[in-house]
């Protein structure tokens, strides 16, 4: 019992003996840190100067404008006087006081020593030249149109291009048949260009067949050569099926 007892006691002394060497240990490093860095700023009380940069703006030397020379003195740089330009006269621009009554004006020649060929042809040295060319009275008052050549009245000419009429609706429901006449002017192409009804069997057909015949178109007629309008007659035939 004595045995372990000492060894206990001896155990726990050991470790004491350990925490206060460690604790002496860091107090003492915390000493030797500070003193390194208070006695160097007690001791130095004088702060570093911090480099800094100096400008130096100079002033801006002024220009002096040199004076002109006085005049009647001689110039710095020549031996002889320095001639002034002569001013002109301010009378010349000033407008008279009193508005003249008359204004003269100067008399104008006109030398037609080499003008004998200018002028109108046919006029004469004294005349003004004005109605001397041409009479204007002796012109008509207005110019008519050419005249188109007359419609010759001819047999039907050779039909190139036909268009059936449509039979009337009234007129097939109603049964009615016949004929319509038709006088036809054609142009100098053969185009159908006026149609004029001569002879009905019924009114109701008529509308049918002029619209049918304006569609139509016709070989030319030519007449020495040249083409011709022309008037032919057309019969136009409704019959039912």
């Amino acid at each position: 019992m004595l045995v372990e007892s000492l060894i206990d006691a001896g155990g726990t002394t050991h470790k004491g003996s350990r925490t206060a060497a460690f604790s002496g240990a860091f107090f003492g490093h915390m000493i030797v840190i500070s003193l390194l860095i208070l006695v160097p700023i007690l001791t130095n009380t004088k702060l570093p100067d911090l480099p800094h940069s100096i400008f130096i703006i100079k002033e801006i030397p002024k220009i002096s404008t040199p004076t002109p020379p006085a005049e009647g003195l001689n110039h710095p740089n020549h031996n002889h006087r320095v001639a002034q330009a002569p001013r002109p006269s301010s009378s010349a621009f000033i407008a008279p006081r009193e508005e003249p009554s008359k204004i003269v004006e100067e008399p104008f020649t006109f030398d037609d020593s080499t003008g004998d060929n200018i002028g109108v042809n046919g006029g004469s040295k004294d005349s003004t030249g004005v109605g001397q060319a041409q009479d204007m009275t002796q012109l008509p008052a207005t110019v008519e149109p050419p005249s188109p050549p007359p419609v010759i009245r001819i047999e039907q000419p050779q039909l190139l291009h036909k268009v059936d009429p449509i039979y009337p609706i009234a007129a097939r429901l109603a049964g009615i048949q016949g004929t319509v006449d038709i006088d036809a002017t054609t142009d100098v192409q053969g185009r159908v260009i006026d149609v004029q009804v001569v002879n009905s069997s019924n009114a109701i057909l008529n509308n049918a067949a002029v619209v049918a015949v304006q569609q139509w178109i016709y070989r030319p007629f030519y007449l020495n050569g040249k083409p011709r309008p022309v008037i032919f007659h057309v019969t136009v035939t409704f019959k039912l099926r």
